[in-house]
């Protein structure tokens, strides 16, 4: 929601710095849910980097987190320019993307706690159990199309 409301009261980095730190969360998620003795070792404080684990299962939140840490996080000559606070406007390009990336993470955190709930879901759509009792990402090719009509491009 904090990602949301910055950006439309026309905090266009911020969002995405809030955006990128949604995605690091469902990476964590993600490792300490099909890593085992993850979750030890991330209440130990010595788990590793959970972006590099996330984005072998899920690449598009690989993707999407190097974007924003690369677009909005690392401070970069962007930084530096002048950008008047702007409300929504519907259909500016960079409303559009941040509508576009609001889908997608939506959808990452359906794809994720389907994983978390696995056990509860009537009808997995985007995992099944692996022979060695984890789990495979294995959405199908209608799942993978119909992420993409919905996160479309932000219209």
């Amino acid at each position: 929601m904090a990602s949301i409301e910055v950006a439309r009261h026309g905090y266009r980095r911020p969002y995405g710095a809030v955006a990128r730190g949604i995605l690091e969360t469902l990476a964590t998620i993600l490792h300490i849910s099909i890593e085992p003795g993850a979750l030890k070792k991330f209440n130990d404080g010595t788990l590793s980097s959970s972006i590099s684990i996330a984005k072998k299962i899920i690449p598009p939140l690989g993707q999407l987190y190097g974007l924003f840490s690369n677009e909005f996080v690392h401070v970069s000559k962007d930084h530096a320019a002048f950008e008047p606070i702007t409300l929504y406007v519907a259909g500016q390009e960079d409303t559009s993307f941040i509508l576009s990336s609001i889908k997608t993470n939506s959808w990452l955190i359906y794809i994720v706690s389907e994983l978390i709930f696995y056990d509860d879901a009537l009808n997995p759509r985007y995992w099944k159990r692996s022979e060695d009792g984890g789990f495979q990402y294995s959405p199908s090719e209608r799942e993978l199309e119909w992420a993409k009509l919905f996160i479309g491009d932000g219209d």
